[in-house]
């Protein structure tokens, strides 16, 4: 037994001895090699919620007396940017009892058990009897940043609605942008590594100038000293090369990249956007570099472990701008940006219709919400310290 540890602790001296002579005759690549450990620590030591989930479908746990239930009418009482149509289907859903209309006429709205006000198109409120009213639900819904003053609830939907639905886990509907959902496989997926064609480095549309509380547009062309970054969108003169719709081109153009910078236009608390969740759900396999939310811990609770890179975890653009050019050398440490894939799926669905008709279904007691445009409005930077020239 003594022998045994003696070996070991030669064996285990030899490496440290190796590590040492590496670290000294590359103290960049050692650098690298620590951000490499630094994000793999940050990155899987949290479990993404995926425990939280719309109630989709699931014949083990569906009521078995939902027949006898007659059908809940869930109306969207105010013109939308959504189509409420396509949205309001609950065919997959576990609770499938409910039937989603939409429209102005108060007068239809009388028998609804759930009326839905998207904030910045409500401009009066039907007038129901009391005991009609408690028996309802009325909601106010958004998914637009509040660091926009434009976005802002107003404080006339105070004491109004008992219930919200946006992307903030607080929300009485939990309802982001996307979700993380763990296989249906004891064996998980295999996934192959997606390095082959990808032959460039970053990219990003942006199609809206303005950002608050930093200037997205200069904060990516600085990453440009460093890494290979191609900007599309009207925001610069750099035109993508596929016309509209040609969904062919587009899927042959971003599988040359490695990176999408999911850079948000303000930095609010829980706003993850599209611009993240569709880029992990695309089958061409980006790693999204995320800048957004009010920490990177935010972002850990909803995705893949180690699925992304936030640049809250960097000190300046340069200090990025280096680790990507890394990662389009390294193609080892590229993939383990995807090792998730073969255990966890990404979906970009971005309306929870599905707890909407179980709230409907289970009908808790909820209290109107006082402060709801303060509870809105808050918990944004004003501004985020990041370097755009190096340290």
């Amino acid at each position: 037994m003594c022998e045994l540890h003696k070996t070991a602790g030669i064996f285990c001296l030899l490496v440290l001895i190796s590590v040492i002579v590496l670290i000294m005759w590359d103290p960049m690549s050692a650098s690298l090699l620590d951000a490499d450990k630094e994000l793999e620590d940050e990155c899987t030591t949290t479990e993404p919620a995926v425990n939280y989930q719309p109630t989709i479908s699931n014949p083990s746990d569906t009521p078995s007396d939902l027949g006898a239930v007659p059908p809940y009418l869930i109306y969207s009482a105010t013109a939308s940017y959504l189509d409420m149509q396509q949205l309001l289907n609950f065919s997959r859903c576990q609770f499938k009892n409910c039937v989603g209309r939409f429209g102005s006429p108060f007068k239809d709205m009388s028998n609804a058990a759930i009326i839905l006000f998207q904030f910045n198109y409500v401009k009066d409120f039907p007038e129901f009897a009391s005991d009609i009213r408690g028996q309802q639900y009325w909601i106010v819904y958004g998914y637009e940043s509040p660091g926009f003053t434009g976005n802002h609830w107003r404080s006339t939907l105070d004491g109004r609605f008992n219930g919200t639905v946006t992307y903030r886990s607080s929300s009485t509907v939990f309802s982001p942008y996307g979700w993380t959902v763990r296989r249906n496989t004891s064996t998980g997926l295999h996934v192959k590594p997606p390095t082959a064609n990808k032959t460039k480095g970053a990219f990003a549309y942006v199609s809206n100038c303005k950002s608050i509380g930093y200037n997205r547009l200069e904060i990516m062309k600085a990453l440009k000293r460093y890494v290979d970054v191609d900007i599309f969108g009207s925001c610069t003169h750099h035109k993508s090369p596929c016309s509209r719709m040609d969904f062919e081109c587009e899927a042959k153009l971003h599988s040359q990249y490695r990176f999408y910078l999911s850079f948000e236009n303000s930095m609010c608390s829980e706003y993850i956007t599209e611009k993240f969740w569709s880029r992990l759900a695309s089958p061409s396999m980006f790693v999204p570099v995320a800048l957004g939310g009010l920490s990177v811990e935010e972002y850990s609770r909803v995705a893949p472990p180690r699925s992304f890179i936030h640049a809250y975890n960097f000190t300046s653009i340069e200090e990025l701008g280096k680790y990507l050019k890394h990662l389009t050398e390294d193609d080892t440490a590229y993939n383990r940006y995807h090792e998730w894939r073969s255990e966890y799926r990404v979906d970009d669905d971005s309306f929870n219709m599905c707890d909407l008709c179980k709230l409907a279904n289970e009908k808790p007691r909820l209290s109107a919400i006082q402060d709801v445009s303060s509870w809105w409005n808050s918990n944004c930077n004003k501004r985020i310290e990041f370097k755009a020239k190096g340290s």
